[in-house]
């Protein structure tokens, strides 16, 4: 029986245990509170408010360009404020990138989930302050 071959009881117990601490070093990275799937989470939020933003800004870009381009200089009616205003009603509803855009008179807010972001609007220059994401 000396030369038998074979895996000792002590050998798996200790391939078990090496095992066990893989598998709750995994465990860990994936879930925990500096976990990948918490940063996914973060990073879709950042991205959604993001693109909220880069949207208010682009409806505002266009309608400042098509005010100032002629479109609306003409006839004198219309104004500034007025272009930004529409612009930004128009965007209401909008959930692009999975954030909600809503917008009353010198303020547009953006929620993703159930956190939101206020920006107060000054119409008449096309400019947005941002506040931070409650």
């Amino acid at each position: 029986m000396k030369n038998q071959r074979g895996i000792t009881l002590i050998a798996l117990v200790i391939t078990i245990i090496v095992l066990l601490i893989l598998a709750g070093v995994s465990i860990a990275m994936l879930t925990g509170e500096n976990g990948i799937l918490t940063r996914a989470d973060d990073a879709a939020e950042e991205t959604a408010f993001a693109t909220a933003r880069e949207n208010v800004a682009n409806a505002i870009n266009e309608a400042m360009t098509e005010y100032y381009g002629n479109t609306y200089a003409d006839n004198g009616s219309t104004t500034i404020s007025g272009e930004v205003s529409a612009a930004l009603t128009a965007l209401v509803g909008d959930d692009d990138g999975g954030a909600t855009i809503a917008y009353t008179t010198g303020t547009v807010t953006i929620t993703f989930g159930d956190k939101t972001q206020e920006g107060t609007v000054t119409e008449s220059t096309g400019e947005v302050s941002w506040g931070p994401v409650e």
